[in-house]
């Protein structure tokens, strides 16, 4: 008898639904900037931009996070948006809320070394003791404070110097695409980082005047590195998140909401 009660008990804690909080986004206040204005049943950005949702998500990198919209544009307006099409997904924050990307965090191994001389702001060329692992690939970066241990404590890493146009190796000369900002003394502790996708998701949407509906769903865990870096799972270091929806053109929206899954 006890058995039988068991096994009833266990299969309708089975059926139990999982845990699934949702976070709504549907009035201007939702969102940063001001580009959005309320109609009668749906929400109006007005022009083009980067469309933020003001309400942090505290991540959990044991759940999932289901993103979901309804979308729709004018006719006119659909030969303007080109190759330039409207994406949206979760823009991830560290714990003091700055926006957290892949060149904070996915490191090109073995590019740890030391400036061989200061750099001045304005300069646009910056020299390294040893530039043997350094590559010129798109969207790579200098970060500077790192971790002289090579443990990478340091990470995520926000000291961004700048975008790297050009390694010679056997000069250690790193040509950066614009001048630098900031001045650092020789023997400063700087690193390559592969920048990538700044928003999880991303999702590119052929949006058309009739409404349809978008939605992707993340990955549990974080990703750690650059050999580690699908589209749909959080950078390490992510403490919160954030709904984006990017456009070229005015875009109506509406039922953006945040599942979270556990």
């Amino acid at each position: 008898m006890k058995k039988t009660t068991m096994l009833i008990c266990a299969a309708a804690f089975a059926a139990l639904p999982v845990f699934a909080e949702t976070i709504v986004f549907s009035t201007p206040k939702d969102f940063r900037a001001g580009q959005v204005k309320q109609n009668a049943d749906s929400l109006q950005i007005v022009k083009r931009s980067w469309t933020i949702g003001t309400k942090r998500i505290k991540f959990d990198a044991t759940a999932k996070y289901k993103v979901t919209v309804d979308m729709k544009a004018k006719a006119d307006d659909l030969p303007k948006l080109g190759k330039h099409k409207v994406r949206f997904g979760l823009m991830p924050l560290s714990d003091d809320y700055k926006v957290l990307s892949p060149v904070n965090l996915f490191v090109i191994d073995g590019t740890d070394t030391l400036l061989a001389a200061p750099v001045k702001k304005g300069d646009t060329v910056v020299k390294v003791k040893d530039a043997f692992k350094w590559r010129t690939t798109d969207s790579t970066y200098i970060v500077f404070d790192c971790d002289p241990t090579g443990k990478l404590r340091d990470l995520p890493n926000f000291n961004v110097l700048g975008n790297i146009s050009k390694v010679n190796r056997a000069t250690g000369e790193i040509t950066l695409t614009a001048p630098a900002k900031v001045t650092l003394d020789t023997d400063t502790a700087v690193r390559q980082h592969q920048n990538s996708w700044s928003v999880i998701g991303n999702e590119i949407c052929e949006v058309s005047p009739e409404w349809q509906t978008f939605t992707f769903t993340t990955v549990p865990g974080e990703s750690t590195g650059i050999r580690d870096n699908p589209r749909y799972k959080v950078w390490k270091g992510t403490a919160y998140l954030e709904p984006v929806v990017t456009t070229m053109i005015p875009l109506e929206i509406r039922n953006l909401k945040v599942e979270v899954i556990k």
